[in-house]
């Protein structure tokens, strides 16, 4: 094959896994490593052009939206998602996903929106089963909403979680998102090519890309780009169940919603299959429907059994959060030093919208786990890097 001919990056990977199944009954590792760094290198800096550098002021003065559109990384991994969307065989599942990334309207809130005895009957159902905390109020069960049928921001603009963790910046959520799917491939790949046998590309792909979708509407973007605070339902992250109910509404197959559902947490031990079968439940609950009948649990409130591989490898995937977390917080401390002492931005700048247009444009161009890789090595590079993203005139 010619050095300069473009052939798509997951379509090479598919092909990589056929071709070393039959080389002279070997794993064919050598030439894995080889196939994947010629997989990587599309995607290196070394082969993107670099963004041209912008001043202070036009920074503050874009949206979360239009500082996504600028972010080669957001079109990346949103082009990325697309593709492994498109690698989905069953079609009314690949289908159903599509629409779902392309508008990710809270379509549950069909059923809510402008009923408060309703919303009342689902909190009440929630705090009976210990579900939600003892102080949260039935107006903090949904984020804002002006419509079921709009999503409150495309899946493009929207962070990765909240204000000071993971990808919290626009184009935060498709690099999650993406990240999550090219681990799937390479678990998928890795029991193809040891143990020779295949998860389900079908199952993986769908539960990576929608299980945080629902970030689109409990993280939007406040007048100050900032984002809301999330809700805890069941002890996690309130867009895991939204996110689940979508999937419940859209009728998604038992096998997605389960593998989507154990992304937060272990299946595999006591205390994490209870947790699973609550966000099933309160999941359930909000969708209006059965999560017995349905097959998301049995009625002895259990994960049903054999537990699939893939629940278990769609919470492996979910887990880059280990260190994403505290890169996180390690890039925008630095941020908020270089923005006072290099951009002369005051206290109370800060802690306010030129701040955080700031950091969302910088998070959203080099990436928190970028600047804290480059902090980590060489503290005058990230502070280059950063001048040569948002210059200081």
């Amino acid at each position: 094959m010619s050095s300069t001919k473009r052939v798509n990056p997951l379509r090479r990977q598919f092909l990589q896994v056929s071709a070393s199944a039959g080389l002279c009954g070997t794993l064919g590792l050598s030439a894995a490593v080889r196939s994947e760094a010629a997989t990587v290198a599309p995607g290196n800096a070394a082969h993107e052009a670099k963004p041209k550098a912008i001043s202070l002021a036009e920074c503050m003065s874009l949206s979360p939206l239009q500082v996504a559109q600028r972010s080669p990384l957001a079109k990346r991994s949103f082009a990325y998602i697309n593709e492994c969307v498109s690698q989905i065989q069953d079609g009314a599942l690949r289908s159903v996903t599509r629409s779902m990334i392309e508008n990710p309207a809270p379509t549950i809130m069909s059923y809510y929106l402008g009923q408060p005895e309703r919303q009342e009957a689902l909190f009440k159902e929630l705090k009976d089963r210990n579900l939600l905390a003892a102080d949260v109020t039935r107006e903090q069960l949904f984020p804002p909403c002006k419509s079921a049928d709009t999503p409150a921001q495309p899946m493009l603009s929207a962070p990765g979680s909240d204000y000071n963790s993971h990808h919290s910046y626009p184009g935060g959520l498709c690099a999650h998102t993406a990240t999550n799917l090219r681990h799937a491939i390479d678990y998928k790949h890795t029991y193809e090519q040891i143990f020779r046998y295949s998860l389900s590309l079908d199952v993986l792909f769908a539960s990576q890309t929608l299980h945080d979708l629902q970030k689109t509407w409990v993280f939007q973007w406040r007048d100050d780009n900032s984002c809301l605070k999330e809700l805890t339902i069941g002890d996690t992250g309130a867009h895991h169940i939204y996110s689940l109910a979508q999937c419940m509404t859209h009728d998604l197959p038992a096998d997605v919603i389960l593998a989507q559902a154990c992304a937060h947490t272990n299946p595999g031990v006591l205390d994490g299959e209870k947790k699973i079968v609550g966000w099933l439940t309160a999941a359930a609950l909000m969708a209006r429907v059965d999560p017995v009948a349905k097959g998301y649990v049995t009625d002895q409130q259990a994960l049903p059994k054999p537990h699939k591989q893939e629940w278990f490898v769609s919470h492996i995937c979910d887990y880059d959060f280990v260190f994403a977390n505290p890169a996180a917080k390690d890039a925008i401390a630095v941020l908020k030093g270089i923005a006072k002492e290099d951009y002369g931005m005051t206290d109370a700048q800060l802690d306010g919208r030129e701040f955080n247009s700031f950091r969302n444009y910088l998070g959203s161009q080099i990436s928190w786990l970028r600047t804290n890789f480059e902090n980590s090595n060489d503290v005058h590079a990230v502070r280059q890097l950063i001048h040569a993203t948002v210059t200081t005139t």
